[in-house]
C-alpha cells in the first residue's frame, strides 16, 4: 500500500494513495504501530485524495490507535473524512471518540490553541491552564508568549462563543477575558460561564475600564480587572495570586468600587 508521510507541527501525517480495504488495512496499521514504537505519538491520517474506507474493521483499528497514542501522551487524528467513512460517523457515536477534523487548517488551528499540549508536556509539570480571550490577534499572541515563558499552558479564543467551546473542551484553571468583542462580549460570556462553572477564576483584561463594566464584572464574581496597556509584572503577579487562591495585593475592581460609589 502506497502511503506518503508528512511531518509538520510535531505530527506525522499518513496520506494513503489508494482506498483502504481488507487487503491493505493491516499494512496501514502496521505503519502506524511502527511509528508509535519509534516514539511518534501524534499521528494523523489524511484522506485528502478522496481516499475512502471499504472495510468495517478500519473503525475498530482507528479506535485502537487512538487509545495507543493517548496512552503515550499523544493523539490520533483523521482529516478530510468523506464518503462511506463520513456517513458511518454521522450515524453513530464513534465521531465523539475520535479526533476528526475537516481539514489540515482546522487541525493546525487546534494545535495552536492547545500549544503546549501538543508538545506532550505533562499537565503536572505546568503551572496551570489559562484561556486567553481577546479579539485582537496581537494581544492574544503577546499574552500567550508572556504566559508560556512562565510555564503556563495557554488556550486562545477571539470571542465569547469560541471561549465557551474551549471551556467545555479543556480543563481551564483561569480565564483572561477582554470585554469589548464581536459576536459575544466578555460580560455575556461571564454570565454563561457562571451558570455552569461557578468557581471559574476570571481576570478581566480590557481597555474599557468603565464603572459600568467594573460593576457588572463584580456581580459576575470576576477575580480582578486589569486595564490595557497592562504592566506584565503586575499581571503575572495577579495570575499567580489568583491560581493560588490568594487575595490580590491590590484589587482594581475594589478600587473602582470605592471611587464610583455605585457598588
Amino acid at each position: 500500500m502506497k502511503v506518503e508521510l508528512i511531518k509538520n507541527n510535531g505530527i506525522v501525517t499518513l496520506v494513503p494513495k489508494e482506498n483502504i480495504t481488507t487487503a491493505n488495512i493491516n499494512v496501514l496499521m502496521g505503519r502506524i504501530d511502527t511509528l508509535i514504537l519509534n516514539n511518534t505519538h501524534n499521528i494523523a491520517i489524511d484522506f485528502e485524495n478522496k481516499i475512502d474506507v471499504h472495510c468495517a474493521q478500519a473503525i475498530g483499528m482507528f479506535l485502537s490507535m487512538s487509545e495507543k497514542t493517548k496512552e503515550k501522551g499523544g493523539g490520533f487524528f483523521l482529516l478530510n473524512v468523506h464518503g462511506r467513512l463520513l456517513s458511518l460517523f454521522q450515524f453513530s457515536n464513534i465521531r465523539d471518540k475520535l479526533n476528526i477534523f475537516d481539514s489540515k487548517e482546522d487541525l493546525n488551528r487546534w494545535i495552536e490553541n492547545i500549544s503546549g499540549a501538543m508538545k506532550m508536556v505533562s499537565s503536572t509539570e505546568l503551572r496551570g491552564n489559562i484561556l486567553i480571550v481577546d479579539d485582537e490577534k496581537e494581544q492574544l499572541e503577546s499574552l500567550r508568549m508572556l504566559l508560556e515563558i512562565e510555564g503556563y499552558r495557554t488556550f486562545i479564543a477571539s470571542n465569547g462563543l469560541e471561549a465557551k467551546v474551549q471551556v467545555n473542551r479543556f480543563p481551564i484553571d483561569l480565564i483572561l477575558l477582554d470585554i469589548n468583542m464581536p459576536e459575544m462580549n466578555g460580560i455575556e460570556f461571564m454570565k454563561i460561564v457562571r451558570k455552569e462553572k461557578m468557581d471559574m477564576k476570571i481576570i478581566i483584561v480590557s481597555g474599557y475600564p468603565s464603572f459600568e463594566y467594573a460593576a457588572e464584572a463584580l456581580r459576575q464574581k470576576a477575580s480582578d480587572f486589569v486595564t490595557k496597556p497592562y504592566n506584565p509584572y503586575d499581571l503575572k503577579a495577579k495570575i499567580r495570586e489568583c491560581l493560588l487562591n490568594q487575595q490580590p495585593t491590590t484589587n482594581n475592581l475594589q478600587q473602582l468600587e470605592v471611587v464610583s460609589g455605585k457598588l
